[in-house]
């Protein structure tokens, strides 16, 4: 495929591309890095290894799909750039490139309800079509009350994992 320089700050669209149809260099331009965990989910959701034209095993679950990536992650950092509002600064981008369900592989260890948690509330009530999916923590090691934020969210669909020896597994 071509290689697309997009500067920070700015968006690419290309509704024709067959996989990623908006590209949103929010905290860097430096897109799909190999280990950034965001990059594997968009795979595990989307991913289409294109096997001689037929599914495989290395499918996501939705082959299909087509992606509007908001990079948040920064090359090199460990933290997340996130925007200050969702429901102005995030969601619209990709509403606007077509997407009605957007996965966010990221939270917070605040188990409560935040401005970020009533910003996704917000664009879901404004935009019945939407669903925003969150990551509901790290933290289910500590027990009840330990889902982050946003997946504090009154309408968002939190995804965590019930059983795992990882450390990383949010166990809730």
């Amino acid at each position: 495929g071509k290689t697309i320089t997009v500067q920070t700050g700015a968006t690419y669209n290309d509704p024709t591309h067959r996989k990623v149809v908006q590209y949103v260099a929010f905290a860097d331009n430096v897109a799909g890095e190999a280990r950034d965990h965001g990059t594997h989910v968009s795979g595990s959701v989307a991913g289409n290894a294109l096997q001689g034209g037929t599914l495989g095993e290395y499918d996501g679950m939705a082959p299909k799909a087509k992606l509007a990536f908001f990079d948040i992650g920064q090359a090199g950092q460990r933290g997340l750039s996130v925007p200050n509002d969702l429901a102005r600064n995030m969601f619209p981008i990709a509403y606007t490139a077509g997407a009605r369900i957007h996965t966010n592989s990221w939270g917070s260890n605040t188990a409560q309800y935040t401005s970020t948690a009533r910003s996704c509330d917000q664009f879901m009530f404004d935009n019945q079509d939407f669903l925003v999916l969150v990551a509901a923590g790290n933290s289910g090691g500590q027990g009840p009350g330990s889902v982050g934020s946003p997946a504090s969210g009154k309408s968002v669909l939190s995804v965590g994992a019930s059983y795992g020896t990882a450390s990383s597994f949010s166990q809730n």
